[in-house]
């Protein structure tokens, strides 16, 4: 005589619950520079062709003390100081997938991905340390471009000011390295 636990099934979601988790399980959620978003406009007049904003995002992060660069980390911290709302978000879509809703588990990872895109883009726009240096400043003046601004910190320095404008601040010049910081959510092999 077989035994029963009197359990009834009325409506099967095994198949979805397990559909759900593999989708999950299968995607990273990664925030920086993508390959097709690296290519950058070239100055006027420029006669080489521009390292692309994947290379100089990667110079910015850890420096290049051979040509005299200062690391400036941009894309760790970001994500450092949006690592709440991040982990929030990856837990929301883990339980999402739990419940077997894949929509709403993608949701909540591009969600995460759009805290990490924005709190990177947050950390360029309040200003990288160390401001950007006289020679710097004495260059851009010479070239022509954001004469203006870059005379102004010129002055402002010379008159014993610390830095201070937007024109002091690393990787704002043109805007194109912190506008081609995104996410993308990848499938890998599991």
């Amino acid at each position: 005589m077989p035994i029963t636990s009197g359990l009834t099934v009325t409506i099967d979601k095994v198949g979805k619950f397990q559909d759900s988790i593999r989708d999950l399980a299968s995607k990273r959620v990664m925030v920086g520079i993508p390959s097709d978003k690296a290519d950058r406009e070239p100055d006027p007049g420029e006669t080489s062709a521009p390292l692309n904003n994947a290379e100089i995002g990667y110079i910015m992060e850890h420096g290049a003390p051979e040509a005299n660069i200062p690391a400036r980390p941009f894309l760790l911290p970001g994500i450092q100081s949006a690592e709440t709302t991040i982990v929030g978000r990856l837990k929301d879509a883990g339980k999402a997938a739990l419940d077997g809703n894949a929509s709403l588990a993608d949701r909540n990872l591009n969600a995460a991905g759009l805290s990490g895109q924005s709190a990177v883009q947050a950390k360029i726009d309040d200003g990288l340390s160390p401001a950007l240096s006289e020679a710097t400043l004495r260059n851009r003046v010479r070239s022509g471009k954001a004469v203006k601004g870059a005379q102004a910190e010129l002055d402002s320095r010379a008159a014993g000011n610390s830095p201070g404008t937007e024109f002091a601040k690393p990787l704002l010049w043109t805007g194109q390295l912190r506008n081609a910081v995104t996410y993308v959510i990848r499938k890998i092999k599991t």
